[in-house]
């Protein structure tokens, strides 16, 4: 039997993903009494079951771009992000992993196609899919109840989540 930590590692992906595999029921964990509550673990036949339905899925991703990027993050209409995150788990990815790869593979299609006014376009719509990310996690944050003032919640946004320089554009 191995702990979540084990059994994330043994299916090389993240904590969150065995969790949500667990709850959808793609992998049975048995539970045990732990100090403050029970403590998923999970068998090892049924681990590699799961890693080879995973692997035969997964395609070969190489990273392209180095971590220290900015982060680019954006709002969309609900039936995308649905869509997204069908198609990200058939492809054993988060919706945002999935959606950083098909952006990444939009982006090398058009290699050498794209112009000075592409590019400016396409920043211009980042900034703006940035603004309009900030504007709904605010509503979020206010609105869920997780944080009670507006103050708190602008202070929160500009902690947690990168806010990329503006070249000197104001």
């Amino acid at each position: 039997m191995l702990t979540k930590q084990q059994a994330a590692a043994h299916l090389s992906v993240s904590i969150r993903s065995l969790e949500r595999y667990t709850a959808v029921g793609r992998i049975a964990a048995r539970y045990e009494k732990g100090r403050s509550k029970p403590t998923p673990f999970y068998r090892e036949d049924d681990l590699d079951q799961l890693k080879a339905a995973l692997d035969e899925k997964r395609p070969t991703v190489t990273l392209r771009t180095p971590v220290s990027r900015p982060i680019v993050a954006f709002r969309l209409p609900e039936h995308y992000f649905d869509q997204l995150c069908e198609d990200g788990l058939r492809h054993s990815m988060s919706p945002g992993e999935y959606a950083r790869h098909r952006l990444i593979d939009l982006l090398e299609a058009r290699e050498g196609h794209r112009s000075e006014v592409d590019n400016t376009l396409l920043l211009r719509g980042i900034e703006k899919i940035n603004s309009d990310l900030r504007t709904a996690v605010l509503g979020l944050l206010l609105f869920g109840g997780r944080i009670e003032s507006e103050n708190e919640a602008r202070e929160w946004i500009a902690t947690k989540m990168h806010v990329p320089a503006r070249n000197g554009r104001g």
